[in-house]
């Protein structure tokens, strides 16, 4: 594990070897032009950051049950549309990065880091929320 810095310094932090790498989303690697102060890049797709759609349960009850089921139907279309966008979004960083000289390499073998985090993150899960949350997380399987 790495230290935390603000993103505005990532850039300057790589070009001047203050750290030796980072960890972000491949848009945001393209557009802040990381490709240029790094030569390697490994493809994890450890986690996937969804940007949700939030609304306070009260407001949500006040309106109708018409207004309800609209709010939940274009919800659940624009989560498909933005896994579609991301993808996309992807697709066009990454060879953007490949095209500015960076070795990306796809093929990483996360499983030994799986394996070490599996225990201690359920465990941090029913600290958290209590013991039946792994339950209802098996469930989603």
């Amino acid at each position: 594990m790495g230290n935390w810095l603000a993103i505005s310094e990532v850039y300057l932090a790589l070009n001047t070897k203050t750290v030796d790498g980072q960890e972000n989303p491949t848009v945001h690697i393209s557009k802040l032009k990381f490709q240029e102060v790094q030569k390697y890049m490994s493809v994890t797709r450890h986690a996937f950051t969804a940007a949700p759609m939030v609304m306070n349960l009260a407001k949500f009850k006040a309106l109708t049950p018409q207004q309800q089921a609209m709010f939940m139907k274009a919800a659940k279309e624009g989560a498909m549309a933005e896994r579609q966008n991301n993808a996309s979004l992807e697709a066009e960083s990454l060879a953007a990065i490949r095209k500015a000289g960076v070795e990306v390499i796809e093929n990483v073998n996360t499983e030994p880091f799986r394996a070490a985090a599996y225990e201690p993150v359920r465990k941090m899960y029913v600290d958290k929320f209590g013991g039946d949350i792994l339950a209802k997380i098996d469930a989603l399987k």
